[in-house]
């Protein structure tokens, strides 16, 4: 092969490679979501089927908001996989913690649950995409929602390292799974629901922030999920801007 052609030739084959590897993305990511809406949308048509039920309305909004946040998942993942997403917005941490306590509010209420915030005075601003940061926090508050037991609480803390935990008082999960729930459709048993993509997703939506996702056990039992923010960018300790916001430079 000539010194001329060899180039050329190399050059289509990584286009090829390249193309190849955006078409496996693409069908991965049908396939998935495909298996992620098909177990809601069955639950959502056996709800339909017993409307006299007096949980009626709630299940159907649990299940609404479910899809809705499966499909924001599934969309955000993709843009950030196409990176057509911007990651330099300016998020104030505790400012989406409310929003997303605000939206669950009913969902909460109705299934004799609470929500708490626990945030320092200043803001806490970070720099990233607030379209994947809410839909993280809004999976984990979901997943914290189902976990915590009738009359329990989930806790957000919001920290001024920029780093957010949200405290579930649950079942908890075992050591050695700890890990593995990061990955997609984790289930412990056959006989038991999986995370679906969930977790899996928060955590490839942290990871493109450069960032850092893990879960911990509660004191008393139970399950804390961690994001540390602190790893995006170097922090200006002193430096505030004229609201008090305290920021995190990506």
């Amino acid at each position: 092969m000539s010194t001329e052609i060899g180039p050329l030739v190399e050059a289509v084959n990584g286009a090829l490679s390249r193309l190849d590897a955006g078409v496996e993305r693409h069908r991965r990511f049908t396939a998935n979501a495909a298996h992620e809406l098909r177990t809601p949308v069955t639950i959502l048509g056996a709800r339909l089927d017993a409307p006299e039920e007096p949980s009626f309305k709630t299940d159907l909004r649990r299940d609404h908001r479910r899809i809705r946040n499966i499909v924001e998942q599934l969309l955000v993942t993709a843009r950030l996989g196409g990176r057509r997403a911007r990651l330099d917005e300016t998020v104030d941490l505790a400012a989406l913690a409310r929003a997303t306590i605000a939206d669950s509010a009913l969902l909460a209420v109705r299934s004799k649950r609470q929500t708490v915030l626990e945030a320092p005075d200043a803001r806490v601003v970070v720099r990233g995409s607030r379209t994947a940061l809410e839909s993280v926090i809004v999976n984990l508050t979901d997943n914290a929602l189902r976990a915590e037991p009738e009359g329990g609480t989930v806790i957000f803390r919001i920290f001024d390292d920029a780093s957010i935990w949200i405290v579930d008082h649950g079942d908890g999960v075992e050591e050695e799974d700890r890990r593995a729930i990061f990955e997609p459709f984790w289930s412990k048993s056959d006989s038991t629901p999986g995370a679906g993509l969930g977790f899996a997703i928060a955590e490839e939506l942290i990871q493109a922030h450069c960032c850092r996702i893990w879960m911990e056990p509660t004191e008393g039992g139970g399950a804390t999920f961690k994001i540390s923010f602190d790893s995006c960018g170097a922090q200006d300790d002193e430096a505030r801007n004229k609201d008090g916001a305290l920021k995190i430079v990506g």
